[in-house]
C-alpha cells in the first residue's frame, strides 16, 4: 500500500515521462533508487539477524529483503496487452464517428468515455513501469 501511494504522488508531480517515449530522467532515477536503498536499509538489517549466518553465504540478506518485497508488477509489466489495448481504444472515435444512430450529444460523450479510458490506462501503466526500472536497476547496482 505505502509502495503504491508513493508512486502514485511521484506520478502526480510528473516525475514520469508521458507514454510513449518511457525514459526517465537520469537525475530523478538516481534520487528513486537512493530512496529505495534507505527504506530498505532498516529491513534488511532487521532480517539478517532472523537467520543463520550459513543462509547468508548464498545469499545476501538485501537480495532476500528486496525479493519479497516485490509484486508480480515489479517483475513484468504487460507493455503488450496495454498498448493493444489503448491502440483499439484509439481507434474507436472514428468507428462513434461513422454511427449514424448517435447524435452529436451522445457521440461527444462516448469519445470522452474513451479519452477518459485511454488516460486511466496510462496513468496505472507509468509507475509500474518506472518501478519496475527503478527495481531492476537497483538490483543490479547492488547486487552484480
Amino acid at each position: 500500500m505505502e509502495r503504491q501511494v508513493w508512486w502514485g504522488k511521484k506520478a502526480e508531480m510528473g516525475w514520469f515521462s508521458p507514454y510513449g517515449s518511457s525514459k526517465i530522467i537520469f537525475a530523478q532515477l538516481k534520487i528513486l533508487i537512493s530512496c529505495f536503498l534507505k527504506v530498505m536499509q532498516p529491513v534488511t538489517e532487521a532480517v539478517e539477524p532472523m537467520h543463520p549466518t550459513k543462509i547468508w553465504e548464498d545469499m545476501s540478506p538485501k537480495l532476500l529483503t528486496t525479493f519479497w518485497s516485490l509484486t508480480m508488477y515489479d517483475l513484468f509489466v504487460p507493455h503488450s496487452v496495454y498498448d493493444c489495448e489503448i491502440q483499439r481504444l484509439k481507434a474507436m472515435p472514428s468507428k462513434i464517428d461513422e454511427n449514424r444512430e448517435l447524435n452529436s450529444a451522445r457521440k461527444k460523450k462516448e469519445k470522452e468515455r474513451i479519452s477518459n479510458l485511454i488516460e486511466k490506462l496510462v496513468r496505472k501503466w507509468e509507475p509500474w513501469q518506472a518501478s519496475k526500472y527503478v527495481l531492476s536497476t537497483s538490483l543490479m547496482i547492488s547486487f552484480f
